[in-house]
């Protein structure tokens, strides 16, 4: 299990780095870049809630942390998905409402 927790990190994280490398990039590169960002950071908040579990529980402040970042994966991916489809997609104030979600649980914890 930690094994593919590692593989898709560092996978997650080279496919970041070639998109960030690319010369032309688009909205859409932006918001790909988030998701596989998120993915990151939801797959290697599962490796620390994992180890610390293993080690008996030495840093609290870490459990249930990676939940956290799964609140964001569906509004990045109706940006993605938004950009791509509308050439004239720009960030509109009322489309935060779709991170209200992570940040009631990012209050709570």
């Amino acid at each position: 299990m930690r094994l593919v927790i590692i593989l898709g990190v560092f996978e997650a994280s080279f496919l970041l780095l070639l998109l960030i490398s690319k010369q032309v990039k688009r909205a859409s590169d932006f918001w790909l870049g988030m998701i596989l960002l998120l993915y990151v950071l939801s797959m290697g908040g599962v490796w620390l809630e994992i180890h610390n579990m293993d080690a008996g529980f030495p840093r609290p402040m870490l459990i249930n942390t990676a939940w956290l970042w799964l609140l964001l994966h569906g509004p990045a991916l109706w940006f993605y998905i938004k950009s791509l489809t509308d050439q004239n997609f720009t960030l509109k104030p009322v489309y935060l409402f779709h991170l209200l979600p992570f940040f009631a649980f990012l209050i709570s914890i």
